[in-house]
This record gives C-alpha cells, sequence and structure tokens, in this order.
C-alpha cells in the first residue's frame, strides 16, 4: 500500500521553449502569474508559495515505474490509480495516474490548487504533476508504512499498539486543525477516512488525497451543494441529508476516524471475538460502550494491552465528534486538546494514595455533551488494568475554573492539589 504527501517545492521547469510558461499545468501551479512573477515572490493564490515544484513529462513517469507495470501498482481508486515509481533525487515516490478522463480536469486542477497552498508535517508531501494529452497524474513522497485502513483490517503485517492509535489520531488531527485554521484560504478536506490516512516510516500520519476538498473564506461558512460527495460510514449525516457543509463534517469524518482506532475495523482478527457491529457505527458504539464498557467493544488485536482510562478518553472524544448535530460536535482543535491530555495523562492512572493528579476535566465536559442523565463514572477495568478517579461537577469546577465557568478544551487548567473522590 503506498501513499502521499505535500510540502514546499522550488519552481525548476524541464521546458525550455516560450510554450512552456504558458502550459495549462505551468499556470496551475503558478496561480496564473508568469514564470518571471513567481521568481519575484508572487504568491499562488492567497496561499504559501511553492519551494520546489517540478512539471513531469509522461516518459520520466512511466520510466519511474516500468511502464506503469502492474507489479509497481500501490493502490487504485474510483478516478486513479497509484503507483510506487524512483524518480532522482527524490527517491521514492507515488505516482497518482488518472484514469482515462476520470479526473475531468476539475478534480485534477482543484488537488492542485490546495497542493499549492499547503504546507504541514501531517499532510502529505507534493513533488510535481503531468499533463500531457490525455495524461493526468500527480507525483507525491512515497509512504512507506501504506494506509491506516491497511493497518486496521490485518492486512499489513503489523499490528498498532495504543501508543501508535493515539500517535496517529493526533497527527491527524493536527493536520485537519492546519487545514481548518491555519492554511490560507481555509480548506474542507471533505473525506477524511482510514484510506487517507497515509503512514511514513516511522509510523507519522499525513492526511492525503485532496480531490474533493474546498477552499471557503471561513470554516465556519455553511456550504450548500447539488450533490453529496465522500464515502459512506464517514459521511456528516447533517450534510448528507442537507447537502450543507462546513468544517463540522470534517470533525465528524475524524470521529469515525478516531472509533475504528479505538474498536478497529471488522477483519478476520476481530470476527467470533465481539458482537458484530450493526447500523449506524457511532451510535453502536455509544450504546455498547455505556451498557459494557470499554471492553465490550475495544480492539480484540489489543490483547488488553493499553491504558484504560486513556482509551476511554479517545473513544469518547470520537462519540463527541459524532454527535448528530453541527453544534454539539468540537471544532477540531477541541478534539486535538482533548487527545493531547489523554496523551499527557496516560499512563498516569495508577498512583499512591497521597499522590496528586491532574483532574478529568475532559471527561466531565464529554459526559455534559453525550446527554447523560447522570455521570458515567470510572468503570472498574479488567484484571491488570490500571484504575481511575471519579470527581463530581462542582468538584471539576471549583478544581479548574471556578463555579460557573464553562470548560474551553484550548485551555485546561491542571490544579495543584485536588480532592479525592472514591472510584466506583
Amino acid at each position: 500500500m503506498m501513499i502521499i504527501g505535500l510540502g514546499f517545492v522550488k519552481l525548476c521547469f524541464p521546458f525550455k521553449t516560450a510554450k512552456s510558461l504558458t502550459h495549462p499545468l505551468t499556470l496551475s501551479l503558478l496561480g496564473g502569474q508568469s514564470q518571471s512573477g513567481a521568481q519575484s515572490g508572487s504568491a499562488f493564490g492567497s496561499g504559501t508559495q511553492f519551494a520546489s515544484a517540478r512539471i513531469f513529462t509522461v516518459q520520466e513517469l512511466s520510466s519511474a515505474c516500468n511502464d506503469f507495470a502492474p507489479a509497481y501498482e500501490v493502490g487504485v481508486g474510483g478516478h486513479a490509480r497509484v503507483y510506487r515509481g524512483y524518480i532522482p533525487p527524490y527517491g521514492d515516490v507515488a505516482i497518482k495516474r488518472a484514469k482515462l478522463r476520470a479526473m475531468q480536469g476539475r478534480e485534477f486542477q482543484n488537488e492542485l490548487d490546495v497542493l499549492s497552498r499547503v504546507h504541514h508535517r501531517n499532510l502529505v508531501r507534493f513533488f510535481g504533476c503531468c499533463e500531457e494529452g490525455d495524461e493526468q497524474m500527480l507525483v507525491y513522497e512515497f509512504m512507506k508504512s501504506g494506509t491506516l485502513h491497511a493497518h486496521l483490517v490485518g492486512k499489513s503485517g503489523r499490528t498498532l499498539d495504543w501508543k501508535l492509535r493515539l500517535n496517529i489520531a493526533i497527527g491527524t488531527a493536527n493536520g485537519l486543525n492546519y487545514l481548518h485554521n491555519h492554511a490560507d484560504p481555509p480548506i474542507i478536506h471533505r473525506d477524511v477516512k482510514p484510506s487517507n490516512i497515509l503512514l511514513d516510516e516511522k509510523m507519522n500520519a499525513k492526511l492525503g488525497d485532496f480531490g474533493i476538498s474546498r477552499m471557503v473564506d471561513d470554516p465556519e461558512d455553511i456550504m450548500t451543494f447539488t450533490r453529496v460527495a465522500g464515502t459512506w460510514g464517514y459521511l456528516d449525516p447533517m450534510y448528507r441529508e442537507t447537502r450543507k457543509l462546513t468544517d463540522k463534517s470534517d470533525v465528524y469524518s475524524f470521529g469515525v476516524v478516531l472509533l475504528e482506532l479505538v474498536i478497529g475495523k471488522e477483519s478476520e482478527k476481530s470476527l467470533g471475538q465481539r458482537k458484530p457491529i450493526q447500523g449506524d457505527m457511532p451510535a453502536w458504539v455509544e450504546k455498547e460502550y455505556l451498557a459494557g464498557g470499554l471492553e465490550a467493544i475495544i480492539d480484540p488485536v489489543l490483547n488488553g494491552r493499553y491504558p484504560y482510562e486513556t482509551m476511554c478518553r479517545v473513544l469518547e472524544t470520537g462519540l463527541w465528534c459524532t454527535r448528530p448535530k453541527w453544534d454539539d460536535r468540537p471544532k477540531i482543535k477541541e478534539a486535538l486538546s482533548a487527545l493531547e491530555y489523554a496523551k499527557a495523562v496516560a499512563g498516569k492512572e495508577t498512583l499512591p494514595e497521597d499522590s496528586q493528579t491532574m483532574v478529568e476535566v475532559f471527561g466531565q465536559h464529554l459526559f455534559q455533551n453525550l446527554g447523560l442523565k447522570k455521570p458515567r463514572g470510572i468503570r472498574t477495568p479488567p484484571p491488570g488494568q490500571a484504575g481511575g478517579l471519579l470527581f463530581t461537577e462542582d468538584q471539576l469546577l471549583g478544581a479548574t475554573n471556578g463555579p460557573g465557568t464553562s470548560y474551553s478544551a484550548d485551555s485546561v487548567v491542571l490544579p495543584a492539589t485536588y480532592t479525592k473522590v472514591e472510584a466506583r
């Protein structure tokens, strides 16, 4: 399995004729500016300048993967096939080759527009592109560890432990946070799912595939579409029903990914070890979790080796992100804060009686967002797992921002002391 990436790039055109200066792909990369304009410092649209992008020839890319031989194919989608190739000085690359006219020009142009504006460690790096005759190709970094999907369904030959899963979740959230809050203009991905989360050799997560992404003036703006685009199972139900899209639609999709990181995906390894998922996945997870606790639904591949409370927090963040209504979901930066908090307290859940600890603020906030009638409390963990502390709402508010103050995931206040309440 392969994957792809983006980054800063320096325009070095292989074409030496005047015609190359008006090549449609060249103009696409330059945001409609002349080559001289780019060299003098003009930006691509209102976004980031490329520091090094190449326009490749069909011959170059064909040679890189043995004339697009089947043995070099590492992925296939509805509109394109992906090949692994080798191009100096980039080394291994991923070549996304559109099926004949499948990308319809608009998707091809859209992905180029997005790629010209983004640069982040959790987004795939873009090296260049090719447009000759009927051929349309994009060239990215090759992601040696494949897709998150391949790992979750057991096709990678490697088991993801809880630390990797949490780091992948945080990396993906970081990439989305950049798209929503730091890209210029903001970008809504529209197709967040495990097969679009790519992993490098160090298992760092990077978002890829921007073919249906949309640039917006404000990520909170509501856009209306004539048709719904995305992947069933990860589609925001409000977007699916109303054809209206906001940044909270990406948050929903990310929430489904979080749930799958905790419970796994249906695979040969999970069959017979857990109840099969039925109907709407987030609703099923919430029902089973509240009825039977984490141990009833967690991925059996983990074989009990995980910090109980930390994985509860990750799953509950997923449930928060997948609330049916936009207003009940967090912003992606709030979900990111919750995950970083979960990571910070991982391994610190069993403490001496006289130790001081951080108050679990997020869990109580989530309890309110789930609309439960009373606190879920901390369930007794399975044998060998860490226990937890249960705090009342008044104690939580009193220990942090004071009575009557709303919790903000952007400013978690960790008290120096706390009042212990016996776990139950």
